[in-house]
């Protein structure tokens, strides 16, 4: 075995905030360009038969390490208070996909939505999605509820894919149609009084993020679970 490879899989005692974890070097550097990948870079070496101390919380540490461990498999607390507290420390571990996954978390509404269940539009969301749905009524085909980007990645001539942020769904849509004419958006702005009063059904949950509502008026709209809430 190399002396590479042997420093990788060296077993590493921590002792953080009291808390004692046992780990690799190997885990501890899977992400070179963070706190921990570079506390534990090639110069480290082991204090002999002193656990390394960090001074941070050792209630969450096993988090931080399950995401080092599983990355996108880490399972994430439920509570609310404790994902701020994961938050934190990921932050200060400088772990920016666990830290996004944290916020993204915390977005979510407090109880999640079903479905099949009635929704409303969560009315501080309004202002961010009316033109979208503005776009949705007056052009056929389009169901992404988010504003599109006009440089969209072209497969061909015909086609233009535009992303969901919130779930990273791809959706082929037609150029000609949907960005060759310009709208009038100030014509459409009474459509944020009507929004607030609109009720629909979630007829599919995308992932963990996303759902397509078939509103009352028929029109069905794939959207982030944030920008809505249970109906009264």
């Amino acid at each position: 075995m190399s002396d590479i490879s042997a420093s990788s899989s060296r077993t590493v005692r921590l002792n953080v905030g009291g808390q004692r974890f046992e780990t690799t070097v190997q885990t501890l550097r899977r992400l070179p360009d963070t706190m921990l990948g570079r506390m534990f870079s090639d110069d480290w070496r082991p204090p002999g038969d002193v656990d390394t101390f960090i001074d941070r919380d050792g209630r969450l540490f096993h988090h931080i390490l399950n995401f080092l461990r599983d990355d996108h498999t880490a399972a994430l607390p439920e509570d609310a208070d404790q994902l701020r507290q994961l938050l934190r420390e990921a932050e200060y571990y400088q772990l920016c996909e666990l830290s996004e996954w944290c916020r993204m978390r915390l977005a979510l509404p407090l109880r999640p939505i079903k479905n099949g269940e009635v929704v409303r539009w969560r009315p501080d969301s309004v202002d961010t999605y009316w033109r979208t749905f503005a776009l949705s009524l007056i052009q056929d085909g389009v169901e992404l509820g988010f504003l599109f980007d006009r440089v969209g990645r072209k497969y061909n001539d015909k086609q233009t894919v535009a992303t969901c942020i919130g779930c990273l769904t791809r959706f082929g849509l037609d150029t000609i149609t949907v960005f060759d004419f310009k709208i009038r958006f100030e014509e459409w702005e009474p459509l944020k009084h009507h929004m607030q009063h609109m009720r629909g059904i979630v007829v599919e949950l995308v992932g963990q993020t996303c759902c397509v509502v078939q509103w009352g008026n028929g029109k069905r709209l794939h959207i982030p679970c944030t920008a809505l809430v249970p109906a009264d």
